[in-house]
């Protein structure tokens, strides 16, 4: 179980960091030049992607612009496995590759993109070999083009705005991630992190951050807790 003083730190930097980044929104000219929703309006601008569709399907802008981001992220590792995939010749996998795709780009508006995926999806399936080789590269420059269009997230100030992180608080905070990593406690762990996102941290330490973010996300727990050992 968490420490209640532990939990509560992090709450207390969350609240902390969202009052200091509104008194920066009210006072820098540049920051009241932004977009309201942020991200969800530089969202609007991508021509490939139908903000109505995703709203839809996630629920709320907020679910829309955090799927669009995952989405992101993702594509590096997503469209590796499946290029890998289909150079194996492991159509079987391959598919069950391609139809998590056609599923994640339906959730952040991409209806091009998801529908491609869709069809190779029914090949894999049905064994068309032929289809696949002529529209697997096909699908794979189209999901990495948004490498470029979505690079806005790249430019994400998560652990690195703020005032730097207490020492102290860093290592409650990495001892909390990793008891809820160990009963797979995603809502905690989410917290955690999020709390430190407002944060400066040690280069390596936001780095690691990152990459523990991420596996969280793939709910690779074990890899989580490597990440946090191996500090």
């Amino acid at each position: 179980m968490l420490e209640e003083t532990t939990i509560n730190k992090l709450i207390e930097m969350r609240f902390t960091a969202m009052a200091d980044a509104f008194r920066s929104y009210r006072t820098d000219p540049k920051m009241r030049e932004l977009p309201p929703e942020d991200f969800f309006g530089m969202l609007a601008g991508v021509g490939d992607i139908s903000v109505a569709d995703g709203v839809r399907y996630c629920g709320s802008k907020d679910g829309f612009t955090e799927a669009a981001r995952d989405f992101y992220e993702m594509i590096p590792d997503r469209s590796g496995e499946i290029e890998n995939l289909y150079n194996e010749g492991n159509i079987e996998l391959y598919t069950i590759k391609v139809h998590a795709l056609k599923s994640a780009a339906r959730m952040v508006g991409a209806g091009e993109l998801s529908k491609l995926a869709e069809s190779l999806e029914d090949a894999g399936k049905g064994g068309d070999t032929e289809f696949i080789n002529a529209h697997t590269y096909e699908l794979l420059e189209t999901y990495r083009h948004f490498r470029t269009t979505l690079s806005f997230f790249e430019e994400s100030t998560d652990f690195k705005n703020g005032e730097a992180i207490d020492g102290e608080m860093l290592e409650d905070a990495y001892a909390s991630l990793e008891e809820v990593c160990e009963v797979q406690d995603y809502d905690s762990a989410e917290m955690i992190i999020d709390s430190l996102k407002e944060y400066r941290l040690p280069q390596g330490d936001a780095q690691r951050m990152h990459s523990i973010e991420k596996c969280m996300k793939q709910l690779d727990w074990d890899e989580m807790i490597e990440l946090i050992r191996s500090r």
